[in-house]
């Protein structure tokens, strides 16, 4: 029997005060999971056009819709964001973000992110970016479900 996880990649963490932009697409060749994060890559009409993140460029975590399973599903691979389709970017709050890490970091230390937009600890440098500051929880991976392993991340808002 399968015991359900206390959160989910891009799940919010906590609703007090956060920011969602509705109004992002995924560029060009860019698929990615839900609980990642992305970049600005350009505005086209109104609308963000996201890219892998980069040092310049980070701009928040994919967040899970509310009508997707666990896994979700956008039309490609569960849990896949495919090129040119419409996702939803928390770019102020709290979140459940997919992380490299093996153990909880400490509360309020800086957290990064490489170019897959997956989290980590390392120091901010040429391949990690900074996006937050770590908010307390912490999720190993479950090899059983294939969920990975999840850091709660506080976002700013630039």
């Amino acid at each position: 029997m399968a015991i359900r996880r206390q959160a989910t990649a891009g799940m919010i963490a906590d609703t007090s005060l956060y920011n969602i932009d509705g109004a992002c697409a995924m560029s060009s060749g860019l698929v990615r999971q839900i609980g990642t994060a992305v970049g600005l890559s350009s505005v086209v009409d109104g609308y963000i056009v996201l890219s892998a993140p980069s040092a310049e460029s980070v701009y928040g975590v994919l967040v899970k819709s509310h009508y997707e399973s666990p896994k979700g599903t956008y039309g490609g691979a569960a849990g896949d964001i495919d090129d040119y389709q419409v996702a939803n970017v928390m770019t102020h709050g709290r979140i459940w973000v997919q992380t490299s890490l093996g153990a909880a970091p400490a509360f309020g230390s800086a957290i990064t992110v490489n170019a897959a937009g997956i989290a980590s600890s390392t120091a901010a440098d040429a391949s990690n970016f900074a996006l937050g500051t770590a908010a307390g929880g912490f999720q190993a991976a479950d090899s059983a479900s294939g969920e990975p392993a999840l850091v709660e991340v506080q976002l700013l808002q630039k």
